[in-house]
């Protein structure tokens, strides 16, 4: 959850548009979710 609010709240204190600020945490959490699954399969 952290790795999705804080680009969001980030981008958003740049003046950055909703859409990208969203984007962002989307795209930062859905990596997050990545490392973890290939984390899951090497252990």
């Amino acid at each position: 959850m952290v790795l999705t609010v804080v680009p969001i709240v980030a981008l958003r204190r740049r003046a950055r548009p909703w859409r990208a600020s969203l984007l962002a945490g989307v795209g930062s959490g859905a990596l997050g979710l990545v490392l973890i699954g290939l984390k899951a399969l090497v252990h």
